[in-house]
């Protein structure tokens, strides 16, 4: 496993979990047993000082396909601030471009009334963005 700084908030690495996390936030892991290359980008508040964009980009970075892309967002129970944070990363870093597929992932604690709301929102991301979203719980790995 290595671990190379490209630039500040960049990292490429090839670990087997890839935690993604914050402070005092949620936690999310990417399963990565092939050990490929990637590109963890911390967008707000490092990248994008000013905030309000969601909080990762993961990239695949070693040539191999299928090329991923991943944007997530690590919020407690806020996941329509978290909806708008995605979106706003989408507009500013265009989704499957450059042979990428896009995912995004809400990451939160509890998601209250999300299921007829929540459906609208995937359903708006899959039509708006070509993109597919996924809610999923506080520390859960999910495949890269």
């Amino acid at each position: 496993m290595s671990e190379e700084k490209i630039q500040d908030c960049i990292f490429r690495l090839d670990h087997r979990k890839i935690k993604l996390s914050g402070y005092r936030t949620s936690v999310l892991y990417l399963a990565n047993p092939d050990e490929r290359f990637v590109l963890r980008k911390q967008l707000d508040e490092c990248l994008h000082p000013e905030g309000d964009i969601c909080d990762w980009l993961i990239e695949t970075d070693d040539g191999n396909q299928p090329a991923g892309q991943i944007f997530a967002e690590l919020k407690g129970h806020q996941w329509r601030e978290a909806a708008d944070q995605l979106g706003k990363a989408l507009r500013q870093y265009p989704p499957n471009q450059n042979g990428f597929t896009t995912r995004c992932y809400i990451v939160g604690t509890g998601f209250p009334g999300f299921r007829a709301t929540g459906q609208k929102l995937i359903d708006r991301f899959q039509r708006e963005f070509n993109v597919r979203l996924f809610t999923v719980r506080d520390g859960q790995t999910v495949p890269l």
